[in-house]
C-alpha cells in the first residue's frame, strides 16, 4: 500500500512539474503582413485604405486600439501597444512580429516594420512587458 501511495505521489509530483514546465514556456512568435488600421473607424464603419489613412492616424494618436488587418485571411489582430506610438503607420501596409496571446488573436509585437515604396523600415515600439 505504502508503495503504491509512494508511486501516485511520484507521478503526480512529476505530471505536475511537466504542467508546470509547460506553462512557462513561451509561445512561438508569429509573422503577419496587413493594413494597420485603427479599430474606431473600421469596426463602427469599416473604414481602411489609403483614402482614410489621416484619419486612422488621428484616432490612433487618440488612443482607440489599433489592429492589423492580415491581408491573406483578413483576420483583425489586434494589438498589444499604445495606439499613439504607432500612429505615424495607421493605414499602411505593416508586418509584425510578435506572440499571439493565450490562444487568441491578440498580439503582443515584438517588431512593426512599415512599407514606404517598397522598403521596409522599423517602427519603434515602446516596451509594453
Amino acid at each position: 500500500m505504502r508503495a503504491a501511495a509512494a508511486a501516485v505521489a511520484l507521478l503526480a509530483t512529476l505530471l505536475g512539474g511537466a504542467a508546470a514546465h509547460a506553462a512557462e514556456t513561451e509561445p512561438p512568435e508569429i509573422t503577419i503582413t496587413g493594413e494597420l488600421i485603427d479599430l474606431k473607424c473600421y469596426g463602427t464603419m469599416g473604414l481602411q485604405g489609403a483614402i482614410h489613412q489621416e484619419c486612422a492616424a488621428k484616432c490612433a494618436r487618440e488612443h482607440w486600439p489599433v489592429a492589423v488587418l492580415e491581408e491573406k485571411e483578413q483576420r483583425l489582430y489586434p494589438l498589444v501597444v499604445p495606439p499613439a506610438a504607432v500612429a505615424d503607420a495607421a493605414g499602411s501596409q505593416v508586418r509584425v512580429t510578435g506572440t499571439v496571446l493565450m490562444g487568441s488573436v491578440i498580439l503582443l509585437p515584438s517588431r512593426l516594420e512599415v512599407e514606404h515604396a517598397g522598403a521596409w523600415s522599423d517602427v519603434p515600439l515602446p516596451n509594453v512587458e
